[in-house]
């Protein structure tokens, strides 16, 4: 997948940071060799921090300096770091903590001094948006695909909405089910700044999405914090209840782009693609990237 030739530039972002990391540096050397046009341009990821959305991190318990370290290893072959700091509860005091704030302060030193302009944060607070551009001004901001599924619902997240996220972001990471809008497509502001993944196997528009993260993310941190995690299992049994019921209904239904759409989307001045798996094992984040 990373080295086909979809009729224009690509830049890959590849969920692996804290997670696939060793694997990920083979990978990338193995696609500078067949195709210097493509390949990884990011890798998105983090440790366990009270930022920190969605699910838990495959490598939570990693040391903050081997994290800066394989940081440094992405940057100096000329990746970049984005940190997944999409929590939807982040509160002032969240601001200053220390881990969060020493690995902001690693990736925007290292574009600042040249290393790499590419180092970002994924994030989904308006706060710590806000934040992160004052304190950390070299980093790039990405607007994280679940906060359309958290404000509006998918289904409801309209062209306008997205435009008005691209006046606030660097970049905005669309419901790559509206690649079937050819309206919404149109709509849409300042297409060499959206991103779509393309292995997103959630059913289209699904109502439990936001519900789903809001979920996944308060029990990651109730782990960290070794509170009791019942009663947030039992809320997440309902949303797996009903995916499980959907996907019954509707074995076949995804968003997974295959190789046509992705060239078409590129026809339309269209670069940035994510493929997920940082959570998954070795031999299903692989596949994707093969397919």
């Amino acid at each position: 997948m990373l080295v086909k030739d979809y009729g224009g530039e690509i830049d890959w972002n590849i969920g692996a940071f804290c997670g696939h990391d060793e694997m990920m540096f083979d990978i990338d050397k193995a696609c500078k060799m067949v195709c210097e046009k493509n390949g990884i341009k990011y890798v998105f990821g983090s440790i366990s921090t009270v930022l920190q959305g969605g699910r838990i991190p495959p490598q939570k318990n990693l040391p903050v300096s081997e994290v800066l370290s394989r940081a440094d290893k992405y940057n100096e072959l000329g990746i970049g770091v984005r940190l997944t700091f999409s929590s939807p509860f982040v509160t002032r005091g969240d601001l200053v903590d220390e881990t969060s704030n020493i690995m902001l302060r690693h990736l925007d030193h290292n574009n600042q001094n040249g290393l790499i302009n590419r180092n970002g944060v994924i994030v989904m607070s308006d706060l710590l948006a806000d934040y992160i551009r004052y304190m950390y001004p070299n980093l790039e901001l990405i607007s994280s695909q679940v906060k359309p599924s958290v404000e509006v619902g998918l289904g409801n997240d309209s062209a306008e909405y997205y435009n008005r996220l691209l006046d606030r972001f660097d970049i905005v990471v669309v419901n790559p089910f509206k690649i079937h809008d050819e309206q919404f497509i149109k709509n849409l502001h300042d297409h060499d700044r959206v991103e779509f993944i393309v292995n997103h196997r959630c059913l289209p528009n699904c109502p439990m999405a936001g519900r789903h993260y809001q979920l996944n993310t308060k029990l990651g941190q109730a782990i960290v914090n070794g509170d009791d995690i019942t009663e947030l299992q039992n809320q997440l049994a309902i949303v797996y209840n009903y995916c499980g019921s959907s996907r019954n209904s509707n074995p076949l239904l995804g968003t997974s782009m295959n190789e046509d759409e992705i060239k078409i989307l590129v026809s339309q001045g269209f670069k940035h693609f994510k493929i997920e798996g940082r959570e998954n094992n070795i031999i299903s984040f692989v596949r994707d990237l093969g397919d």
